[in-house]
């Protein structure tokens, strides 16, 4: 995948079974895997070898897409990010940018009770610990959820790394 819109669920690191629970509430069958496994076995799978990754297909509102890339990196003993690749040809392509982004905050949003952060930006991955996350804009959209409230930062570019955000 040459461009991919990343979107990162963070959660401190519990337990395996508590993430995993995390993420089949926050999924509630919007997963469709491509081939056989079921996204439990995926996710056990997962905490045993970091290295891989799996396709599946999602939906996002109306936008379906496919061949989303699955991964889970546990950083620093601080936090576990699972997280979804989107080719960026297939999420925006021709589609109004703005539109876009509105899709994938109502998306994220829904999820937001189930994970500490979530972030979504151009080629994006985690590579800062838990703490740091929130120092500076490091993402085009962040969530974090403070328990009673959610909070939402946008950085001064869109998802798609090039369009200028208005209006911060």
């Amino acid at each position: 995948m040459s461009s991919y819109i990343g979107i990162g669920f963070i959660s401190k690191w519990t337990t395996k079974n508590i993430f995993i629970s995390n993420i089949l509430k926050a999924f509630d069958n919007e997963i469709s895997l491509l081939g056989f496994a079921n996204l439990i076995d995926i996710l056990n799978q997962y905490f045993d070898n970091y290295e891989k990754e799996f396709r599946f297909d999602i939906k996002i509102d109306e936008f379906e897409f496919t061949n989303i890339i699955l991964q889970i990196e546990k950083i620093e003993n601080d936090c576990i990010c699972l997280q979804l690749c989107i080719a960026e040809d297939e999420l925006i392509g021709d589609r109004n940018i703005d539109i876009v982004e509105n899709k994938i905050i109502s998306f994220i949003m829904k999820k937001a009770q189930y994970f500490d952060f979530i972030f979504c930006d151009n080629n994006a991955y985690l590579e800062n610990n838990f703490n740091e996350i929130c120092n500076e804009p490091l993402f085009s959209i962040l969530v974090i959820n403070k328990g009673d409230k959610v909070d939402i930062k946008y950085a001064n570019w869109k998802i798609d790394g090039l369009s200028e955000r208005q209006n911060i």
